[in-house]
């Protein structure tokens, strides 16, 4: 169940950064900006999310976005403890 104020949507990662340089792959992390399309208009994060260092620009992942700012969007979790 997601918060009543966030709704999901399929995203696609259009730039990332790493903490670490990106030849340090062991606990490093990839942090990714999304674009999506809400009702016919597109949108880019103004926050990134944590993403597999193995996801490159272009990859799609299902996100969660608040429905009060649009542009603020969350990582989707598969469960609710």
């Amino acid at each position: 169940m997601l918060n009543k104020n966030r709704q999901t949507i399929i995203g696609r990662i259009v730039a990332f950064d790493t903490v670490l340089p990106e030849d340090v792959s062991f606990v490093n992390s990839k942090l990714a900006t999304f674009a999506y399309d809400i009702d016919g208009k597109v949108y880019n994060s103004e926050n990134t999310i944590q993403v597999p260092m193995t996801y490159d620009i272009g990859h799609r992942l299902e996100i969660a976005y608040d429905l009060d700012n649009p542009t603020k969007i969350y990582k989707k979790h598969l469960f609710v403890l």
